[in-house]
């Protein structure tokens, strides 16, 4: 009875300290960043949980991911709260939560002490590098893919100890669920294979033939999501991004996410790549992770948990590194969500060896006769206190995180006042500041932006629409050639963005005029047919408009927009919505 109620204490404890840390999530809201694509602006997800979505979800490769589940999830949180981003945050917090007791009860599981494997998933419930994952609404796929990854450990810990073919089935069930969420799990094959190495001393030709099901699911997935991201040359060729520079860019992040997680300070959505010393720093990363490496081999066989949380810090980051994938952050906070694990449990078993060692125990002696201090504390003591402190700090620095991803502006905002070598932190902000109508504000941030990155698309684009909304056509002109190279035949482009100048200013007789004319060019534009039909009703054709709607809503049927202004038109017209257009 007194070890379940320990249990439950523990369960508590740790939950009450994620719900503390992350307080301010309930009133955070979506951003501008995949946000749009994932959810609000997804049209199947709008939908909620529908036959045609289920579909869709197991068929798509939208945004570069095979991730059916997390599709599903996002759905169902749609059926359930809407487009009220707290219920969105509440699950996902839920999620977090979950992972956290998940991952305490598989290190109870592995031979080291109770304590320390509280003090593991509190670190990792608590650590501000995982805001990111839990806080970013379009993550949720990296907090679903995670709670399967534990399942399916704790399974395989259970077969390894008992031989159940049950728990190697389940085993692979759960992960081919966590696959069904994001191909970052295709490392758990890996990390059996550590598992097999310590605690269960099995390690042997035959525990690898065992993990045979495993690599074929884990292969295909990679291939997928290679095939995927080589398509939009996210996979770039060895002459765009040198192979040299690949592997430098792949040791230095692993260095880059050791130091952002002892010291986790800064933390933003997008890095910039390094640009000073470069030659320095790719040296210095291959000399510390060989050195790392080397001493956790030295000490396997009476330290077996280094060279096991150091592999699986290498093991799960490898798919992220930048030797496959040339993206445009070299480093992510969301890729260390499970990656980090490794490193916890290096720290949280090694150092009360280290308190054990002479030397050290000689040092604190000499610090207390330095000092004639009676200060004399046992090394399980002082590692309680250190403890509390290092939970304490990372709560409150995670509680700040949080705050910070209140909404675009705020995310933003503090991305390019801790970072300004970050294009993509301008663009972004830029953007949530056109969202808003503060279009010269946009201008002087997109400009900004374009003195760190003159080539960025994004950023142009952006200049080009806050100078047209400004009623600077002309000018706009040249940011949208510079943003595409086929704006400069697509003459309805420019015909479209000055009637937007004219519906903004409800300068409707305008406005239809130069909507007419973007549509002689391209008529099946939706936001043109839909601002159309908006600007005559301005002008209280009301029978016009609804001939408008009517249009765009034979090109795209579930158009929330052109539906709702077409049984406003209707309405003002004196009639009612036909049922089979709804």
């Amino acid at each position: 009875m007194q070890n379940r109620s320990n249990k439950l204490l523990l369960i508590l404890l740790i939950v009450i300290a994620v719900l503390t840390a992350y307080f301010p999530l309930r009133g955070n809201g979506f951003i501008n960043c995949d946000d749009p694509q994932y959810v609000t602006e997804n049209s199947y997800v709008l939908e909620g949980l529908t036959w045609e979505g289920f579909k869709w979800a197991f068929k798509t490769n939208f945004f570069l991911n095979y991730i059916p589940l997390a599709w599903l999830f996002h759905m169902s949180d749609v059926q359930i709260f809407g487009l009220n981003p707290a219920g969105h945050h509440l699950t996902s917090l839920i999620m977090h939560i979950v992972n956290s007791l998940l991952l305490l009860w598989f290190l109870r599981k592995m031979p080291i002490e109770d304590n320390q494997a509280l003090f593991v998933a509190a670190l990792f419930a608590l650590h501000p590098i995982n805001v990111e994952s839990v806080a970013w609404v379009s993550e949720k796929k990296n907090l679903l893919y995670s709670v399967f990854w534990f399942l399916s450990l704790a399974a395989y810990i259970n077969y390894g100890k008992y031989k159940r073919k049950k728990d190697y089935f389940l085993c692979l069930t759960f992960f081919i669920l966590s696959l069904l969420s994001k191909p970052m799990a295709v490392t758990l094959p890996f990390v059996l294979l550590l598992l097999d190495f310590w605690p269960l001393r099995r390690f042997s030709l035959l525990t690898i033939l065992e993990k045979i099901p495993f690599l074929i699911l884990s292969f295909s997935e990679s291939f997928i999501t290679f095939s995927l991201h080589a398509d939009i040359s996210a996979v770039n060729s060895l002459n765009a991004f040198p192979l040299l520079p690949r592997i430098g860019y792949s040791l230095l992040s692993y260095v880059d996410y050791i130091i952002k997680t002892i010291y986790p300070v800064n933390l933003v959505l997008f890095y910039p790549y390094h640009e000073n010393f470069l030659i320095l720093k790719f040296v210095f990363s291959a000399i510390f992770l060989l050195l790392v490496t080397l001493f956790a081999i030295r000490l396997r066989k009476t330290h077996p948990y280094f060279i096991f949380g150091w592999g699986w810090y290498i093991g799960l980051l490898a798919p992220v590194t930048r030797f496959l994938f040339a993206v445009r952050d070299p480093i992510s906070d969301r890729h260390v969500y499970l990656a980090n694990i490794g490193l916890f449990i290096i720290v949280t078993a090694g150092v009360p060896d280290l308190l054990k060692q002479q030397a050290v125990i000689n040092f604190k002696q000499l610090i207390i006769r330095t000092f004639k201090s009676d200060w004399n504390l046992p090394a399980p003591k002082l590692s309680l206190y250190l403890s509390l402190v290092i939970l304490a700090i990372f709560a409150t620095m995670a509680f700040k995180q949080v705050q910070r991803w209140k909404n675009s502006l705020t995310l933003f905002s503090y991305t390019i006042d801790v970072s300004p070598r970050s294009y993509q932190g301008y663009n972004n902000y830029g953007a949530a500041l056109i969202a808003l109508g503060r279009y010269q504000e946009a201008l002087e941030v997109s400009q900004k932006g374009l003195r760190v990155n003159p080539n960025s698309k994004e950023l142009n684009y952006n200049m080009g629409d806050a100078l047209t909304r400004l009623g600077r056509i002309d000018e706009a002109y040249d940011y949208f050639k510079l943003s595409s190279p086929d704006l400069s035949i697509s003459k309805d482009f420019y015909y479209k963005r000055e009637g937007l100048k004219y519906l903004k200013q409800k300068k409707y007789m305008q406005a239809v005029h130069f909507f007419t004319l973007s549509l002689r060019f391209k008529d099946n534009d939706i936001e043109s047919i839909n601002n159309l039909g908006i600007a005559l009703m301005g002008l209280e054709k009301y029978e016009e408009a609804t001939e408008m709607f009517t249009r765009g809503l034979t090109i795209n049927p579930k158009n929330y927009q052109l539906l709702y202004n077409r049984r406003l038109a209707l309405k003002k017209a004196g009639r009612h919505a036909k049922p089979e257009l709804r």
